[in-house]
């Protein structure tokens, strides 16, 4: 091979192509003679390319000793590079045959372990730009990267789909967003309607005045939760018509009006989905507001431990521009929530690892930490009050407990005091949850019945006024 060079490149060069050489060799990219010779692969030119700091060696194609789609094997390129000190290699076909190297080598970028845990710093949100972060309102922390903090607006992630097996750090990361939202933002800029089958998740947020409804735990919860979000979605529709905007920023400065983005969150979709049946008016509603409640101020943030296709279908998650996975049990369920496979291997012992599908590529993040007690303190700053995760009518079943039936939470008793405005199953579930919190103190026997704790004595705000029905 002859080069126009001084000696200084020509040795450079030579070294490069050695490894080139040698890469095929070392690969069997030869044929064997008769003689017990070898035809090695023939190259036509080499061609020197400074400002783009590229040389590039021309096969001749003419005289291949193997199949040439041998030659654009990507492992060969692969290969090659690791035995050029990571020189970049590139393999092209278009315009002859050719196998182009990077004069310099990559240098390794160092290697930036993810931290095991993030707190969440409400006081402290980023408010600069800066890599992985954004500006602008509706934040919310998405997680740690190498890079550092990631956050992102609800206008750019649009819907969000989350899962993540038990454990995982899912519910965590979910009461991180939406601490972070009530953190930030008035009722008149944020609402938010939280559905949480499990009863656990978002208990603490009962009476925030952020609240579109009230907190939403069973499946006549759930199908009257999202047709009154359809209502307000035809509503809105009106009003975006009649004022010629097409989304809700261009909207409130057109109006002067402060209309307020509103995040659905739903906890265990796949299973209130289920429940309810795959023609019910719930999950209708629901493919109707991941379709259409983008451009009228309506966010959806679905989250799953269990994700099926035939609940997440196509018209769902078609409509999910933010897809985040925390450890799954199957490569399915990786597919599922984030279109490719990868999340099951996340490390179990790391609680919050997840993968991030923000735009074309995926991120592993570890994803921020928030306490109860914060939650807590939160909530309680935002209702003006101490934290009472009570409802109305179960304050008074409390105090009914209390004066009428010497401090026993009987559950007979109660639905029958309380006719017509709780049922009997609900109470039950009631009870098993008060007690899981310690809430409910058991007796010595079933006939005993539950005793009502001092904690839950001690959520009561004060007396009332109303007495429910003897029965």
């Amino acid at each position: 091979m002859r080069h126009e060079l001084n000696p200084a490149e020509q040795r450079h060069l030579e070294g490069i192509f050695r490894g080139v050489r040698h890469t095929l060799l070392n690969r069997g990219l030869y044929r064997q003679r008769k003689d017990g010779g070898i035809q090695e692969v023939a190259w036509k030119r080499t061609i020197l390319l400074n400002d783009l700091g590229i040389v590039a060696f021309e096969v001749d194609v003419q005289r291949l000793p193997v199949k040439i789609e041998q030659l654009l094997n990507p492992e060969v390129a692969h290969q090659m590079q690791a035995s050029l000190s990571g020189r970049r290699v590139k393999v092209t076909n278009s315009r002859g045959l050719l196998f182009a190297v990077k004069l310099e080598p990559d240098l390794p970028k160092p290697k930036v372990r993810l931290p095991r845990r993030v707190p969440l710093d409400l006081d402290a949100p980023p408010l600069q730009k800066g890599p992985g972060q954004a500006q602008g309102a509706y934040l919310i922390p998405i997680g740690q990267g190498t890079d550092g903090p990631v956050w992102h607006s609800l206008i750019e992630t649009g819907h969000i789909l989350v899962g993540g097996e038990s454990g995982s750090g899912k519910s965590t990361w979910l009461n991180a967003a939406l601490a972070a939202l009530l953190a930030t933002h008035p009722p008149q800029e944020l609402q938010v309607a939280l559905l949480d089958p499990k009863e656990v998740e978002f208990q603490a947020y009962r009476g925030v005045p952020h609240l579109f409804a009230p907190l939403a735990t069973e499946v006549d919860d759930a199908s009257c939760l999202t047709a009154r979000l359809t209502a307000e979605l035809d509503r809105r529709r009106g009003l975006f018509s009649r004022a010629g905007a097409k989304s809700l920023l261009r909207y409130n400065q057109r109006t002067g009006e402060r209309l307020p983005l509103i995040l659905l969150i739903v906890d265990e979709v796949t299973d209130i989905a289920l429940a309810t049946g795959l023609k019910s008016p719930f999950y209708t509603d629901l493919i109707r507001l991941t379709s259409k409640g983008r451009a009228f101020g309506l966010g959806i943030l679905l989250a799953t431990q269990n994700p099926k296709a035939e609940v997440l279908n196509t018209l769902i998650r078609g409509n999910m521009s933010t897809r985040i996975s925390f450890r799954v049990a199957t490569a399915e369920h990786s597919r599922v929530i984030l279109g490719e496979s990868g999340a099951q291997t996340l490390p179990r012992t790391i609680r919050g690892r997840l993968m991030a599908r923000l735009d074309s590529k995926l991120d592993v993040l570890q994803g921020f930490y928030i306490t109860d007690k914060e939650i807590a303190q939160l909530t309680a700053g935002l209702r003006g009050s101490q934290p009472s995760p009570l409802t109305e009518l179960e304050e008074e079943m409390v105090r009914y407990a209390m004066s009428h039936l010497a401090g026993k939470f009987h559950i007979h008793k109660l639905a029958a005091a309380f006719k017509g405005q709780i049922g009997m199953k609900r109470i039950w579930k009631l009870a098993k949850s008060w007690e899981l919190r310690g809430w409910l103190i058991p007796g010595p026997s079933r006939a005993d019945g539950r005793r009502v704790s001092d904690e839950l004595l001690s959520l009561l705000p004060g007396p009332s006024s109303r007495q429910p029905e003897e029965g």
